[in-house]
């Protein structure tokens, strides 16, 4: 996977994850970044692995560790791509979750999935209406 490959991965583990999330939580995304920080689905920073699988891990970081944006920001956060190869594949693999996290933009996430509530509450609410009144025709 590609540094990209790992963005978009994880705003659609994001984007998951905020469907679980009470209404009243989407308006604090400060604090839903903590939580995604350390929620395994996301970056599997909880644990410490996001795959539970060395062999997948490995997989997914073989093109990562030659990914010119992945070096750049472990650079700019002071990781030594090195010492972090040391640690094994899992530790990249979460590593890189992590950093692509500070990447998804939470905000307009958690925006649109409001959104998308409001619409679904829409719709439910315009169903029964149309429902009682196909039964009310049927009766007739």
């Amino acid at each position: 996977m590609t540094f990209q490959d790992y963005v978009a991965e994880t705003e659609e583990n994001v984007r998951e994850a905020l469907r679980e999330y009470q209404r009243r939580d989407l308006d604090e995304p400060e604090k839903i970044f903590d939580e995604l920080w350390t929620d395994d689905a996301v970056t599997g920073n909880g644990s410490g692995s996001y795959t539970f699988n060395a062999y997948k891990a490995q997989s997914n970081v073989s093109d990562l560790i030659f990914d010119g944006e992945f070096l750049r920001d472990l650079k700019e956060i002071g990781i030594d791509p090195g010492a972090l190869l040391k640690e094994g594949p899992e530790a990249v693999d979460v590593t890189a979750r992590c950093l692509a996290l500070g990447r998804v933009d939470i905000d307009r996430l958690c925006e649109s999935e409001r959104e998308r509530r409001d619409e679904a509450r829409r719709t439910c609410a315009r169903r029964p209406r149309a429902a009682a009144v196909r039964d009310r025709s049927e009766a007739r």
